[in-house]
């Protein structure tokens, strides 16, 4: 049973992938009871580690990491702190809008994410401001399974490759760096894939995806990397470390370095 964050998870499915592969422990079935609205580890075979030493993500991608049974449980989420609450949330809205414009995206796919991305725009900013709102958590533990679901079938895109860098060289959590670039790659990929003014038009009331994310944000933490301790002159090096194989090129907009560079740059 893998109980707890998404880290959590991860870590059991870790534990359970190598006991199976190296001391040929047949573990025959793994449950997950996530603590948090994120990544949507319950409903997908991978797992990321995080090399701090190396500077590295490591990602495990098999089959059997995928739980046998996920248990939901929105009580789980109430203590969750409004950062780690906001962090979560931004991550579970960039799987699913990432998904939603995957070069691998489909309708079905489309049909989830926008379910996913409806309820955490309606719901992440309340959370904050009533955390003990059960039916508020309900439906953020309803998103992040649902944005788990959709991006489970076509992984991530521009906005995780950028972010790897930014949570290993410079503590970002992964959930705000993984959507602090969203709204810059949307400009970018809009008229780019299917259906994109429905996605789109969900953030209209807002002025936008970054507005949204700004007010969702605002006393929790300014999203902008100098705020983060990020200077320009470190631009040129995170862009640099910026392209993950199955991440970058799933975007359906190919990217240069120095796209990423004026991306980057916007929100410096």
């Amino acid at each position: 049973i893998g109980i707890g964050g998404d880290s959590a998870i991860d870590t059991a499915k870790a534990i359970r992938y190598f006991g199976e592969k190296i001391n040929q422990e047949n573990i025959a079935c793994f449950i997950a009871i996530p603590t948090t609205s994120g990544t949507g580890s319950e409903v997908t075979q991978w797992a990321t580690i995080w090399d701090e030493s190396n500077h590295t993500k490591l990602s495990i991608d098999n089959p059997m990491l995928q739980p046998k049974m996920a248990i939901i449980v929105p009580e789980l989420t109430l203590s969750m702190p409004a950062k780690i609450t906001l962090s979560s949330g931004l991550d579970a809205i960039s799987h699913a809008i990432e998904s939603y414009w995957s070069k691998h995206t489909n309708p079905i796919v489309q049909e989830i994410a926008y379910r996913a991305i409806e309820l955490i725009v309606q719901n992440l900013r309340e959370a904050i401001e009533e955390p003990y709102n059960l039916i508020i958590r309900e439906d953020l533990c309803k998103a992040s399974l649902l944005a788990g679901l959709a991006f489970s079938q076509t992984r991530t895109t521009a906005c995780h490759s950028i972010s790897y860098p930014l949570t290993i060289f410079y503590n970002i959590p992964h959930g705000l760096a993984s959507s602090i670039t969203l709204d810059a790659v949307s400009r970018i990929n809009r008229g780019n894939f299917p259906n994109d003014t429905v996605l789109f038009d969900l953030f209209d009331k807002y002025d936008g995806i970054m507005n949204w994310i700004n007010m969702v944000s605002e006393g929790v933490v300014e999203m902008k990397l100098s705020s983060f301790g990020i200077k320009l002159q470190d631009i040129k090096f995170i862009a640099g470390n910026a392209f993950t194989s199955g991440r970058m090129d799933n975007n359906p907009v190919n990217l240069t370095k120095n796209d990423v560079e004026k991306i980057l740059h916007s929100i410096l």
